[in-house]
């Protein structure tokens, strides 16, 4: 059960939604102007999502809820297959950081 009410989870839904799609039109944006996914200023996005803001962990956690809305979880794998994309800095921290598949502690909670 959920301390939240119905409303609220909906809310929630719908401000997690718009919040991913941001992070995705940034990297879209910073990658169409520079005409390449690569550019420095990907990278630097890249870089600050993934080392200084540690966006893989909510990210991932996202990923590994089973109940939860399904858009946000494909919204979830997008950003986070971006923010790895041809950098092999980030690529190295989520891959270091983010297990393959959650506990069966994690699992079983949810």
């Amino acid at each position: 059960e959920s301390p939240l009410s119905p409303s609220e989870i909906k809310d929630l839904v719908i401000q997690t939604r718009a919040a991913l799609r941001f992070g995705l039109h940034c990297l879209s944006t910073a990658g169409n102007s520079c005409g390449e996914a690569d550019s420095p200023v990907v990278v630097e996005i890249q870089y600050i999502a993934i080392v200084e803001c540690d966006w893989y962990e909510p990210l991932a956690t996202l990923l590994s809820q089973r109940r939860g809305d399904s858009k946000c979880r494909v919204y979830a794998a997008r950003l986070l297959s971006n923010l790895v994309t041809s950098n092999e800095e980030t690529a190295a921290i989520v891959s270091l950081n983010v297990p393959l598949s959650p506990s069966p502690q994690l699992v079983s909670s949810r």
